[in-house]
């Protein structure tokens, strides 16, 4: 199905312009005005990095996004794992979507084994089909959780993927679900020790935490996997403000005790010092990882 005109024209300038957070920011006040996604499903092919093929609904929010900013979305964090990824052995991609960050490691290092991580159901069959003429990709359907079990699963629009939905009670079964929505369903989740043990990984090189949120928990918690499998490079998106929890000054001290030192890659949010709260994607690299970032910032108020 093709694409309307004025979104295959955005794409078109934006294949031709440098990739930069200002190409990526005008690109996203476009999509969330007069470029939203479609009102009804819209499967499109288009090619990722100019090269290589994917197919992605454009009804759908992230995958519009992707769509119409073709190679300036998330410039800074793409160039950044392609680099990553091309010395990389092992690559995880958590929370894979329809398999943007994969495909491009796959393509940037074939001889790599990416694994490729997603729960959302309607994302899959767009991440099966991307991934499917890629030897070295491996989708792996399953929710990454604090605790194995089966959870309750929540697709959301505007991530473009879901979240695990958290109970006080712990790993409910399908009676304490509510599935009056028909976004809501059950699905495998594994911690991520348990997820290495299933996938028999027995190092990770580089992985991406996209995970809606449980990534703070994730980073801060964890220890059996952090202890045995903590990746030399980490790219994880961050909201940089969660009162909740007592923002996320929690998370870079968690990790600096692990050995960690770290660096902002790119705001996600356009005009983000007129929001709030933030949202961004960082790197963490071990100390003993080859370290690409120039330095590291040590504290949120320096960046």
């Amino acid at each position: 199905m093709k694409p309307p005109i004025p979104k295959r024209l955005l794409r078109s300038i934006m294949q031709t312009i440098p990739r930069t957070t200002t190409s990526f920011n005008i690109g996203k006040v476009l999509t969330r005005t007069i470029l939203r996604p479609e009102n009804r499903p819209t499967p499109v092919d288009c090619r990722l990095h100019g090269s290589l093929p994917m197919t992605m609904d454009i009804a759908e929010f992230a995958s519009n996004d992707l769509y119409c900013l073709g190679r300036c979305f998330e410039p800074a964090t793409l160039r950044l794992w392609d680099a990553l990824a091309a010395q990389a052995t092992t690559i995880i991609d958590l929370g894979s979507h329809v398999g943007t960050f994969a495909v491009s490691a796959a393509s940037a290092n074939p001889g790599a084994r990416v694994i490729a991580v997603e729960a959302c159901r309607k994302n899959l069959v767009f991440l099966r089909r991307n991934a499917d003429a890629i030897p070295n990709i491996e989708v792996c359907p399953i929710a990454i959780a604090t605790v194995s079990g089966i959870v309750p699963f929540e697709e959301d629009y505007y991530s473009g993927g879901g979240v695990v939905i958290a109970t006080e009670k712990g790993i409910p079964n399908e009676k304490t679900v509510d599935f009056a929505q028909q976004q809501r369903y059950l699905v495998k989740g594994l911690s991520l020790h348990d997820f290495c043990v299933e996938t028999n990984l027995l190092r990770i090189d580089l992985m991406k935490m996209d995970l809606e949120g449980l990534e703070h928990e994730l980073l801060t918690g964890q220890s059996d996997f952090w202890s045995l499998y903590a990746p030399q490079h980490l790219v994880v998106e961050i909201r940089e403000s969660r009162p909740a929890v007592g923002g996320v000054t929690d998370v870079f001290e968690t990790m600096r005790q692990r050995g960690y030192s770290w660096s902002r890659i790119e705001h996600l949010l356009t005009l983000p010092r007129l929001r709030r709260w933030g949202l961004a994607n960082w790197h963490f690299w071990r100390d003993s990882a080859s370290q690409p970032v120039k330095r590291p910032f040590g504290d949120l108020g320096k960046t």
